[in-house]
């Protein structure tokens, strides 16, 4: 794996907040939560139907200067920023399932996981679910608590495992993965499918997401919303101008390189009935989750 560049790994811990240090359960878990409270799970630029790559040095560039990014990205340069720090890191296809009856076989390949190798244990890192791990943890079968929310880790055998969310996130079902490493390049086929197709999650409905250690803070479409210990609490968003305000203040997303004409055209598509997406909405990886 190749590791970033050193001037993008000082940018990248500073843009985390995290200082540099050997590679301990103590730094993983450091930048793990770093990331996923600080860098937003979006999509935006794919919303607006001008997907990036999924360079990791690409993606680790536009987290320091203000965007973020869906499982590609924050996984891809993760591990690159794991691997320069010393980390024993690997990547794996993963497959997201909206409901216990989609096909885990089609799935496979809609999501990258890392698994970390440190100190005796097998450590799953994963900060491209949105709002499913805040940190990482050892990958052992069992029901684990983070915050207020319960998720369970199931070893299916033949070198898979599922991790299973807790539903009252309401996101997604679980996600499947296999512990074959596997390289960026086998993810691009799917990345170019989810981030261009007309049925793809990405491209119809949008979502931005954010982990904190006692909540999940979300926006989906017009609707600014937190899920916590009390529920999930939702308030519409009135204005354009409000809306973007959310973007840059509560997601720390910079938009100001759109014009006012794309802004418009965005307001105008996350407004949309829902009739005019089918009833939808999108989980990690372009999931179709009913609403």
């Amino acid at each position: 794996m190749v590791p970033l560049p050193a001037d993008l790994v000082t940018a990248y811990l500073a843009r985390l907040g995290v200082p540099p240090g050997p590679p301990t359960a103590q730094l993983l878990r450091a930048v793990h939560t770093a990331q996923v409270e600080r860098i937003a799970y979006e999509y935006l630029d794919t919303y607006a139907g001008r997907p990036p790559g999924i360079d990791p040095v690409q993606a680790a560039r536009r987290f320091v200067t203000g965007g973020g990014g869906y499982c590609y990205h924050h996984n891809g340069a993760l591990a690159a920023l794991l691997a320069a720090l010393g980390f024993d890191v690997r990547r794996h296809r993963g497959g997201v399932r909206g409901t216990p009856e989609q096909d885990v076989e089609a799935a496979l390949g809609n999501h990258l996981v890392l698994t970390v190798s440190l100190e005796g244990l097998t450590w799953l890192a994963d900060c491209g679910l949105g709002d499913l791990l805040h940190a990482p943890v050892p990958l052992r079968p069992g029901r684990f608590g983070q915050g207020p929310f319960t998720y369970e880790l199931i070893d299916l055998g033949g070198g898979r495992w599922r991790l299973v969310h807790d539903p009252a996130q309401r996101s997604f079902c679980d996600m499947t993965f296999e512990l074959t490493p596997a390289s960026m390049s086998a993810f691009v086929p799917r990345h170019v499918e989810l981030s261009t197709s007309p049925t793809s999650g990405f491209t119809r409905t949008l979502h931005v997401m954010r982990r904190e250690a006692d909540r999940v803070e979300g926006l989906l479409g017009r609707v600014r919303y937190t899920v916590d210990s009390a529920g999930r609490h939702e308030r519409s968003v009135a204005s354009p101008s409000e809306w973007f305000a959310i973007l840059a203040d509560e997601f720390g997303l910079t938009t100001e390189s759109w014009t006012v004409a794309e802004r418009s055209r965005i307001w105008d598509r996350v407004g949309a009935p829902r009739e005019a997406r089918n009833g939808t909405s999108s989980g990690p990886s372009g999931v179709q989750v009913p609403e």
